[in-house]
Order: C-alpha cells, then sequence, then structure tokens
C-alpha cells in the first residue's frame, strides 16, 4: 500500500488523492476479509438453528414414547429423549455464543489493524510530503 501511495503521489503531487487511494485500498482489504469470512459467519448463524433442529427432534421423540409414559421403562425413555432435546440446545447455544465472540474479536482486531494502518500511512508518509 506504501508502494500505491507513493506511486500515487509522483503522479499526482496531491496528498488529498493519496489518502482518498488508501482510504480505498483500506476498504477493499476490509471486504475481502469480510467476504473471506462469510463461511464463519454463516456457521456461527447456523449452529443455534441445528440445536434447535435437534431439539425439536428429540421433543417429537419424547413423545413418541409418550404412550409408554405409564411404566418406568417408558417414563426413562421419555425423559431420556428430553434430556437429547434440551442438551442440543444448550450446546448450541454455548457453541453459538464462543463462534460469535470469537467472530466480534477478529472483527475489532482487524478494525484496529485498518485504522492503525491509516494512521500510520498518514503519520509516516503523508505528513513527510509536506516537510
Amino acid at each position: 500500500m506504501i508502494i500505491k501511495a507513493c506511486t500515487k503521489y509522483r503522479l499526482s503531487k496531491s496528498s488529498a488523492e493519496v489518502i482518498s487511494l488508501v482510504d480505498a485500498q483500506i476498504r477493499i482489504y476490509s471486504e475481502k476479509y469480510e467476504s473471506e469470512q462469510a463461511f464463519i459467519s454463516y456457521a456461527a448463524w447456523a449452529v443455534p438453528s441445528v440445536g434447535f433442529i435437534g431439539t425439536v427432534l428429540g421433543i417429537a421423540a419424547s413423545l413418541g414414547y409418550a404412550n409408554e409414559a405409564s411404566t418406568p421403562e417408558g417414563l426413562e425413555k421419555v425423559t431420556s429423549m428430553l434430556a437429547v432435546a434440551f442438551d442440543t440446545t444448550l450446546v448450541a447455544l454455548v457453541l453459538s455464543i464462543v463462534l460469535m465472540w470469537g467472530i466480534h474479536y477478529l472483527r475489532k482486531q482487524q478494525d484496529a489493524l485498518f485504522a492503525n494502518l491509516n494512521s500510520y500511512i498518514i503519520e509516516n508518509l503523508i505528513n513527510r510530503f509536506y516537510k
């Protein structure tokens, strides 16, 4: 990016155009990284959905044993299926929280990187054009 900025300044002799180029390049990098992380975002969205599907399937299975609930074995089948149903929800929600924290942390780090990059170029390159 520094080479691009220097080339732009050499051609245009305009700091404003260099700043515009740097801003555009940072937006391009940001969009590139965001698109590369699209699958991770999709997975973080899909995990709770899969957990809820497991919940529905577990409740449906427990209802299948409802006619046997009067016997100890039938009651155990019903409760074990309900346990599976609620465990899938719990696991999915916890996993989703962890994934979302990771995604937000990564985006925060990327935003800081791009802000620092922009600041560095302005302070150490563009401001030197005036000296």
